[in-house]
């Protein structure tokens, strides 16, 4: 029997008898990777509304309106107006 490279899923072949325990450890593991996923995302809270008051933070990631906020405000400032 192999195994699948990223999560070690057990892929019997052809020859090899139907194991119920191999498909049930294969839906745990896929199970547990698949919460995984939804547990350790980025919280919402952790999100950046701007980008100058939130620069030395570790912690906070900027939304979309943030970064572009801020582009548009290094643009202005290059150019020496709004953009």
């Amino acid at each position: 029997m192999t195994t699948t490279t990223n999560y070690g899923l057990k892929k019997p072949s052809y020859t090899d008898p139907a194991d119920i325990d191999d498909l049930n450890d294969n839906a745990d593991s896929i199970d547990t990777a698949l919460h995984d996923l939804d547990t350790n995302k980025e919280a919402v809270s952790n999100k950046s509304q701007d980008i100058d008051t939130d620069a030395a933070s570790t912690d906070k990631y900027p939304s979309t309106k943030a970064v572009a906020d801020y582009v548009a405000a290094q643009i202005g400032d290059a150019i020496g107006g709004s953009y």
